[in-house]
């Protein structure tokens, strides 16, 4: 064979062949459900939990911004769910009380916690904890339109199976 047209043969595989098209598809209500029900799927299988849902409130905005079970050799996996809390009020807030609910496929709460907000954590510090810091209780008010975080860490060991997680923004004192 001659080596010139060997080395084109070699140096050119696509030459010769087939030509391709693309095939287009149209979102019809049908295949966007399809659409749905895939994400849906799929965000079952990364996250491997139902994702959290903020509830609404007046006063107070809850933004989810970490959804997710942390894994780790050295202990238990956790849910860690963390977001900010804006006040929508016109005044300050004292502290934000903020519950994470669990409910099962019925809608029945299952397992529920209860944190405050990042500038009030101390709030829920026990009589104990009080005794041994030798303080009590103390929050930086919230500011008109300003926010703080929030963090749930709860062990999956003491989760059951739940098919729907809640946060709600329950108290804010001013």
């Amino acid at each position: 064979m001659n080596k010139a047209l060997l080395a084109f043969l070699l140096l050119s595989p696509f030459a010769f062949s087939a030509p391709t098209a693309a095939r287009v598809q149209l979102m019809t209500p049908s295949v966007e459900k399809d659409t749905a029900a895939r994400q849906a799927l799929y965000n079952r299988l990364v996250h491997d939990h139902p994702l959290a849902e903020a509830m609404p409130n007046s006063r107070v905005a809850v933004r989810i911004m970490t959804d997710r079970i942390m894994r780790s050799c050295c202990m238990p996996p956790e849910l860690v769910i963390a977001g900010k809390v804006t006040n929508r009020t016109a005044h300050p807030l004292d502290y934000v009380r903020l519950r994470i609910a669990f409910e099962n496929a019925i809608g029945g709460n299952i397992y529920a916690e209860t944190i405050y907000n990042s500038k009030a954590a101390s709030m829920a510090d026990s009589p104990e904890v009080e005794r041994m810091l030798n303080e009590k209780p103390h929050f930086t008010p919230l500011a008109p339109g300003t926010s703080d975080t929030f963090v749930f860490s709860i062990p999956l060991p003491l989760l059951p199976k739940f098919a729907k997680v809640r946060v709600y923004a329950d108290g804010a004192r001013r």
